[in-house]
């Protein structure tokens, strides 16, 4: 009866609450699952961290925690240079998939750095 009063205020998440910045790049991603299911998709932003994989394409039984390989689709890849990461599925919705990139370097907190990645 009273829950509705004492209910506690969601404070909405904006881009500034976050701990890690994001980073604008509209760009077609694509996942490539361990059971060799691919999602293609786009991303708006990134963080160090991971990306959000906007998309209406999800594999059949797709759960949080299945590993996969995520990639920028280039356009025109210099050489055939590719960019493509380990990550995790953290979160699934109606907009798509949220993926944690699963690259640990030395001296760099868990964070990954592109260059370090590019496949060549």
């Amino acid at each position: 009866m009273f829950g509705s009063l004492f209910r506690r205020k969601r404070k909405r998440r904006n881009q500034d609450d976050r701990k890690l910045g994001r980073y604008p790049i509209h760009v077609r991603i694509s996942l490539v699952l361990e059971n060799g299911a691919v999602v293609h998709g786009s991303m708006k932003s990134m963080s160090t961290k991971g990306l959000f994989l906007f998309t209406r394409d999800r594999p059949f039984g797709l759960a949080v925690g299945e590993e996969g390989d995520v990639g920028l689709e280039v356009d025109n890849p210099t050489d055939g240079a590719q960019m493509r990461f380990p990550c995790e599925v953290v979160r699934i919705d109606r907009n798509g998939i949220a993926l944690r990139f699963l690259v640990q370097t030395d001296g760099q907190e868990g964070n990954f750095y592109p260059e370090d990645f590019m496949a060549e």
